[in-house]
C-alpha cells in the first residue's frame, strides 16, 4: 500500500497532495525511520505511523489494504 494512501486513509493528512508536501519535507516518519519517498510501499504488516510531532497511530495493513488503525496522543 503506498504511504500517501495511508495518510489520507488513516485522516493524518486530508489529501494525497498534502501528504505528498509532508513527504518531501521530511515530516513523515515508518517505524521511526524518517521517509522522503512518496512511492514507498508498505508490504503486510504492523508499523507505526507519524506525520509531525503530534499525529501518530499504529496501523496493520493486510491483503495490500488498511485493515485497522489506532490514534495515539503525542507524547505516548
Amino acid at each position: 500500500m503506498n504511504i500517501l494512501a495511508v495518510l489520507t486513509q488513516t485522516g493524518m493528512c486530508p489529501t494525497h497532495g498534502e501528504a505528498r508536501r509532508m513527504v518531501f519535507q521530511g515530516a513523515v516518519k515508518v517505524d521511526e525511520e524518517l521517509t522522503k519517498n512518496p512511492d514507498l510501499r508498505l508490504q503486510d504488516g504492523i508499523y507505526e505511523v507519524s506525520v509531525g510531532v503530534r499525529k501518530n497511530c499504529i496501523l496493520k495493513i493486510c491483503g495490500g489494504h488498511l485493515a485497522s488503525f489506532f490514534p495515539r496522543k503525542a507524547g505516548r
